[in-house]
């Protein structure tokens, strides 16, 4: 059993590359301790037939990955028939057409209508006027205030001076 790394894997404490073999008779073996197969990853190829059943029966229900570097690539003839299907089409007035659903053209908006009144919703048509006034202006809260950082006016200032006297004299008469 042999798959192809897809991409880097960590397998027995060593970091293997892209493109690298692992399994029997290779100088990594795909095996636990125990002996029994480690589960593969979605990044490796199978490259043989037990190594395909192993990966169907981890992955059951999921393709095998297509990633054959030597599977052999269809040629094609000359002339017309070999031409390639073009990336993508153009409709009679040159944009370019969607594939799935065929295109649909919006009606214009019409002249009698302004536009939204906000201007700021996804539904808001690009380019067309924003008309109307806002009928109350946005209210933004104050910024909460520190009252460590507050300013003290001279009036706060010296009445807190004198609290703090009156509370010192109060004390000083509770001592003796």
């Amino acid at each position: 059993m042999k798959f192809r790394l897809d991409t880097q894997h960590y397998i027995n404490d060593r970091l293997l590359e892209p493109g690298h073999i692992i399994g029997d008779e290779t100088d990594v073996p795909f095996v636990n301790a125990d002996g029994s197969p480690m589960k593969p990853s979605v990044n490796m190829t199978p490259v043989d037939d037990e190594a395909r059943s192993l990966f169907r029966d981890t992955f059951p229900g999921s393709r095998l990955p297509d990633r054959d570097p030597t599977a052999k690539i269809p040629l094609r003839g000359t002339g017309d028939s070999a031409k390639a299907p073009p990336l993508y089409t153009k409709d009679s007035e040159g944009r370019v057409v969607q594939p799935g659903n065929p295109p649909t053209t919006e009606d214009p908006v019409p002249a009698d209508k302004k536009g939204l009144n906000d201007a700021h919703s996804p539904n808001h048509p690009v380019g067309q006027p924003v008309t109307g006034t806002v009928s109350t202006p946005p209210v933004v809260p104050s910024k909460p205030e520190d009252p460590a950082l507050r300013v003290a006016t001279p009036q706060a200032e010296a009445k807190a001076v004198a609290d703090a006297q009156a509370k010192a004299r109060a004390d000083a008469a509770k001592g003796k």
